[in-house]
């Protein structure tokens, strides 16, 4: 829980106390692509100005039958999907045109099942990552971090959520 909690406050320490003029600039206004990870699905970015952005990422996932996060057997196996909503702060990486660097966080609702028992789970988000969008395509690739703990339902800490999103830009 420590470091749940410090994760957070790091985040938004960050987040909310840089007071500097973020140099970031929008490449693009919207985009929509893949999330591809131990996590997948769906991602829609959107930016409400030059270094703020929102994120909407619908995702999967299916955990084996066997062992799960170290806790227990789990005969059938569990698959699980979220649906997050993200507030992202950008900034410019040097002198490369199209690569930024951003921090953020939001909340997610969306369901497990555990050995053939449905669970519903709402929990918070935070979300640290690069962004690089093509210059001459308008494609935008996305490297990040999204650790998340849900606290409705059962607690869990999801430390292991690393994707790669690849989208079209307009």
């Amino acid at each position: 829980m420590k470091k749940l909690l410090y994760t957070f406050g790091f985040a938004t320490m960050l987040l909310f106390c840089l007071q500097q003029e973020a140099t970031a600039q929008k490449n693009y206004n919207t985009s929509v692509g893949l999330r591809i990870g131990i996590g997948y699905g769906i991602t829609v970015k959107h930016f409400l100005s030059e270094s703020v952005s929102i994120e909407g990422i619908f995702s999967s996932r299916y955990y084996g039958a066997g062992r799960g996060y170290g806790r227990k057997n789990y005969k059938y196996g569990y698959a699980g999907f979220n649906l997050t909503a993200l507030i992202q702060k950008h900034w410019s990486i040097g002198e490369v045109r199209g690569l930024n660097w951003f921090i953020g966080g939001g909340a997610h609702i969306g369901g497990n099942g555990y050995d053939g028992t449905p669970y519903a789970v709402i929990g918070l988000d935070g979300n640290i990552g690069i962004e690089y969008t093509v210059p001459s395509a308008p494609v935008t690739f996305q490297l990040d971090y999204k650790p998340s703990i849900n606290f409705y339902t059962y607690y869990d800490f999801g430390y292991d959520e690393i994707a790669l999103s690849i989208r079209y830009a307009f």
